[in-house]
């Protein structure tokens, strides 16, 4: 189970947007998952509007430095009210991680707006010490370069990243993940 809280933009125009996701492994090599979403509109002069729409999502194990993954976002293709001048794009991604070495991840992803040209996006990430990883990568459109770093810290997990702007400067990124621990066979009970 999963729950996201996003906000983008300020008090003239901004986006919330809070998901409720669930994940299920079925066998070793493959998963799959569902995420419901709200999503809160706000521009000064027009008020706010809102509405729902749900993303899916796979992993494929082909190999055991191979994962290969899909993800579709709003595939009903939701929108906003014509009035109101914003859409809700429909979003898909095709992406892979390739693992040469225990310490070492490359990632590569297409991703296709139904609205825009597709954007390639490619990435390394290195673990320094234990519980430290440093990030860099590139997005194709628009063509920009990104760093990071993520630590694990127990059950918590924090990932910052960061991608200089043309227009907006330097635009920072936080992640927070709590971990919550799997229940052993031992502990789990059988529900009637």
């Amino acid at each position: 189970f999963g729950l996201s809280v996003n906000y983008f933009g300020e008090s003239a125009f901004n986006q919330k947007m809070i998901g409720l996701g669930f994940g299920k492994a079925f066998g070793k090599r493959f998963s799959a998952g569902l995420k419901f979403d709200y999503i809160n509109f706000k521009i000064e002069e027009y008020g706010q509007r809102n509405l729902f729409t749900f993303d899916v999502g796979f992993q494929f194990l082909a190999h055991e430095q191979l994962l290969i993954g899909a993800h579709l976002f709003n595939p009903l293709s939701i929108n906003v009210e014509e009035a109101f001048g914003e859409d809700l794009s429909t979003i898909m991604r095709l992406g892979l991680v390739y693992m040469p070495v225990k310490k070492v991840q490359v990632l590569a992803e297409i991703e296709k707006d139904l609205d825009f040209k597709p954007n390639f996006k490619a990435g390394i990430s290195y673990q320094l010490v234990d519980n430290f990883y440093l990030r860099g990568g590139v997005n194709s459109y628009p063509l920009r370069g990104t760093f990071g770093f993520g630590i694990d810290w127990q059950n918590l997990r924090i990932d910052f990243a960061g991608a200089y702007r043309e227009r907006l400067g330097f635009t920072p990124q936080l992640s927070l993940q709590l971990l919550l621990p799997k229940k052993s066979k031992s502990q789990a009970t059988d529900l009637p």
